[in-house]
């Protein structure tokens, strides 16, 4: 069974194809993730393909990746791969067709990686990578009111991981900044996990089960204020809290749980929406403009 990494760049996109190619495939030995044409890596694109190794079923495991190849003049997505964390996470579930055993020679280092491939299950890690999130804000600059709702963000996303997803393994962090050819300068938020996924989570209340028609309904239904699994008043309102700051830093919002992705963008609080391959738990990527974080 082979499933090939069909666009060149590793974006949400791209992810929802290669769990279409495995819906589409009869799973059979051995398992092969064919990364060889990309050439960019999207955080998104990367905690969804970590958590695609890691659910794999035993029997398929362990997964053989083909790993991207430089071609003269181009960027090395490698040394990319092995700072942020990649290798590290997927080694006990795979095996690397390529080179890259020279990558452990290289510093982990760079100023665009704001926060390499972090682990999230418990508490503690909440307050660990809230910790250093931080702290690497407060060195680029970011506004206090910046910095607060950007962690603000990631507090609450992260907290969903550990009250709500029931997942057997960790969820998944990555925070990267980029730069266009224009100048202008973005940061990318994506986390993760292979839980019971929003439609799941909200069934548990009565209020909401028998409305829950579908994935995307769910997602939806899940921005609204104080829509929750839970009966109890004060709680729901976190993805509500994450889209109002999302929107209002004109960013972009995509969230992709069980068979339903669906993203909002600018100030556009309508939403679009795809049916998509099922895959388990939620995935979610947020962009949001640099400039408008930092200290004027």
């Amino acid at each position: 069974m082979t499933i090939k990494a069909r666009h060149h760049i590793l974006t949400p996109a791209c992810f929802d194809d290669l769990v279409g190619q495995m819906a589409s495939q009869k799973a059979a030995r051995p398992f092969t993730l064919d990364l060889s044409e990309v050439t960019f890596v999207d955080p998104f694109g990367l905690v969804g393909t970590t958590l695609l190794l890691w659910n794999l079923p035993p029997d398929l495991l362990p997964a053989r990746i083909v790993l991207p190849t430089a071609k003269q003049g181009d960027y090395n997505l490698l040394p990319y791969l092995y700072r942020i964390g990649f290798f590290d996470a997927v080694q006990a579930a795979a095996m690397f067709e390529g080179e890259w055993e020279h990558l452990k020679s290289y510093q982990r280092w760079d100023r665009n990686l704001l926060l390499e491939m972090t682990r999230v299950r418990t508490v503690d890690d909440i307050n660990a990578i809230m910790d250093k999130t931080a702290s690497i804000l407060e060195d680029l600059g970011y506004s206090a009111v910046g910095a607060t709702q950007f962690c603000e963000v990631i507090s609450e996303l992260c907290s969903n991981i550990v009250l709500h997803s029931h997942a057997e393994r960790d969820g998944l962090v990555v925070i990267q900044a980029y730069q266009r050819r224009n100048g202008e300068r973005f940061v990318v938020l994506a986390i993760g996990d292979a839980g019971i996924g929003i439609r799941r989570s909200l069934a548990m209340n009565p209020r909401h089960g028998k409305a829950l028609e579908s994935d995307t309904l769910a997602i939806f239904r899940a921005l609204q204020p104080g829509v929750s699994r839970l009966e109890e008043a004060g709680h729901g309102g976190g993805l509500t809290r994450v889209l109002q700051i999302v929107l209002r830093y004109t960013g972009r919002l995509d969230i992709r749980s069980g068979a339903g992705h669906v993203y909002i963008k600018g100030e556009d609080r309508r939403g679009h929406k795809f049916h998509v391959a099922p895959f388990p738990g939620t995935q979610i990527r947020i962009a949001l403009p640099e400039q408008r974080l930092v200290r004027r």
